[in-house]
């Protein structure tokens, strides 16, 4: 990922990691390319299962047909002794992962050897430390930090960063509406990451941990302003990280991760499903339905076209509002594990089942209207509500 700037002291740093919180843990610290860094623990502390992450590029490329960058550049070395010494030869950003399970409680980790990079964290870096000296650190690569979303990119993308507090405050509130939507607590076991790349292994973006992106996209990853006039790219793929199984049917991973998305735009950005600036204005919604027949619906079609399907979940959020997604997604969550869906088609049929519910009204006619195929038992658990179908 690049060398530090030129004459970049070489420091003995402590570091206080939290054994409660699981994943990567950033240190705020870079490991020079093919320079040796040195890692101290307290011997009790060797079986643990804690692991020394260099990079976090982790993105294996080997099945791509051109390479913009080296197919494997990271590595993770485990700390199961009081000192362990590493050397790579790309270097990286420099973490302690701590497995799932253990005990709340401080570890102090000791490094010699890395440089210093920027890192602000919500919450305990001064905004005069991080203007004064953090973000001239010398490390190509930085971070900015809450306890729910750690962005990493080039360095020279946060030099003139004044504000990190009010770009996380806003990551935050991203992150606070997709639960809010899906029912989770913001609180999560771990922060998301999202990470800026020469090259990632698929699409131009994809979910996971961390969220990867391509290098276009690492000013936008640090503007507050980009984040509030809408993203659709990045919220898109936190809605992935979100969503769940039990809820997504064959042919909609790529569509019920908009929810979140339209979600964030609207309380976010204040850009309703009436905007003529949102995805699914009814303006684009006419576009995207132009052809569709709803006489006779094709559901391969449907589930081949990611905004066409949308558009259904979309006709019972303009009708009913947000409400019943959070009330029917908050149930789901509640389910015992034996009732949870096993199949797809039990996934379709708990879907009418419980959208039915959370609105008191049988949607079994706007399942028809898309030619999603449900099956009689879970049309007669809703038959006692009255049908309703957008439009009719």
């Amino acid at each position: 990922p690049g060398v530090p700037k030129d004459g970049a002291e070489r420091v003995r740093a402590e570091r206080s990691i939290e054994l409660g919180v699981e994943g990567w843990h950033s240190t705020g610290l870079y490991a020079a390319p093919g320079e040796a860094i040195t890692v101290r623990i307290p011997k009790d502390a060797a079986t643990l299962g804690l692991r020394l992450r260099i990079g976090s590029h982790k993105d294996l490329l080997w099945h791509k047909k051109t390479w913009k960058r080296v197919p494997s550049i990271t590595a993770v070395r485990p700390l199961d002794r009081a000192e362990v010494r590493v050397t790579t030869p790309f270097g990286g950003l420099l973490y302690v992962v701590v497995p799932r399970g253990l005990s709340p409680h401080p570890l102090s980790v000791a490094f010699e050897g890395a440089v210093e990079a920027p890192l602000f964290v919500l919450g305990k870096t001064s905004l005069d430390a991080w203007r004064s000296r953090i973000r001239s650190a010398p490390a190509p690569w930085g971070e900015v930090a809450s306890d729910r979303m750690i962005v990493t990119v080039p360095s020279e993308s946060l030099r003139q960063l004044d504000r990190p507090d009010l770009l996380m405050e806003t990551w935050n509130r991203v992150l606070e509406l997709d639960a809010e939507l899906c029912g989770r607590s913001a609180a999560s076991r771990r922060p998301m990451r999202m990470v800026c790349d020469r090259q990632i292994s698929a699409g131009y973006m994809h979910a996971g941990y961390p969220i990867m992106t391509w290098m276009d996209q690492k000013k936008n990853l640090v503007d507050r302003e980009n984040l509030l006039s809408g993203n659709w790219g990045f919220f898109h793929e936190i809605g992935h990280n979100h969503q769940s199984r039990d809820w997504t049917f064959g042919g909609t991973g790529e569509v019920t991760c908009n929810l979140f998305s339209l979600y964030v735009f609207e309380k976010l950005c204040g850009i309703d499903l009436k905007d003529p600036r949102s995805r699914m204005s009814p303006e684009r919604r006419k576009e995207i339905t132009r052809d569709w027949d709803f006489e006779h619906p094709d559901f391969g079609r449907w589930k081949s076209k990611p905004f066409l399907a949308l558009v259904f979940y979309v006709e019972i959020a303009e009708t009913f509002g947000w409400k019943p997604f959070k009330s029917a997604f908050r149930a789901y969550l509640e389910l015992p594990k034996d009732e949870k869906p096993k199949n797809d088609r039990e996934i379709r049929d708990l879907f009418l089942v419980m959208m039915s519910r959370a609105v008191k009204r049988n949607l079994a006619p706007e399942f028809d209207r898309w030619g999603i195929p449900v099956s009689d038992a879970a049309r007669e658990k809703v038959e006692a509500w009255a049908p309703w179908a957008y439009g009719r």
